[in-house]
């Protein structure tokens, strides 16, 4: 499915919902995981356009919870809790 520049495969209930992909052309974003009312939430995958890594959990769309973030290269840039898209 494809909408306003965006193209996505997973479960829909008039939004998306349940297990998904995301594929984001403006931005050039990628998430893979659970999706909530149209929005990240619970466990996934989102990698930037710099191929910056973000493994862990959302909520309402931001990283938030028990996350990883690792550069391109694959070093470590943070691990631990995140609150409102934020490393604590």
């Amino acid at each position: 499915m494809t909408v306003e520049g965006q193209c996505y495969s997973g479960e829909l209930r008039q939004k998306y919902q349940g297990q998904g992909f995301l594929l984001t052309y403006q931005g050039n974003e990628c998430y893979e995981g659970q999706f909530q009312d149209g929005q990240f939430y619970g466990n996934g995958f989102l990698r930037f356009k710099d191929g910056t890594l973000y493994q862990g959990e959302f909520r309402s769309g931001k990283r938030h919870g028990q996350g990883k973030m690792t550069a391109p290269d694959g070093t470590l840039v943070y691990e631990g809790q995140w609150t409102n898209d934020k490393p604590n």
